[in-house]
């Protein structure tokens, strides 16, 4: 009996990332658009929207859904604190 739960659970999250990466690779161009207008540069941009990703992975991956605003928030404050770092 536990044995299904456990393989029937491991489903669920599988499906579950899934979707959150399909959610995610439908986001990324908006999100690429967004930190080139942030950026005013194109390397600097794709950095940007790259280190997002990343970070929204990490800290969000046990979330059901990464909204386009919570990644444009986190693409404005890393650009922020890459400004202040210069």
């Amino acid at each position: 009996m536990y044995e299904n739960h456990f393989h029937t659970s491991m489903k669920s999250n599988n499906q579950s990332q899934q979707a959150m990466n399909q959610n995610l690779v439908h986001l990324l161009p908006q999100l690429q658009q967004y930190c080139r207008y942030l950026s005013q540069n194109k390397w600097d941009g794709e950095d940007i929207a790259q280190e997002v990703i990343v970070k929204a992975l990490d800290r969000y991956s046990q979330k059901d859904e990464i909204t386009p605003a919570l990644l444009k928030r986190m693409a404005y404050n890393f650009w922020i604190d890459t400004i202040r770092k210069r």
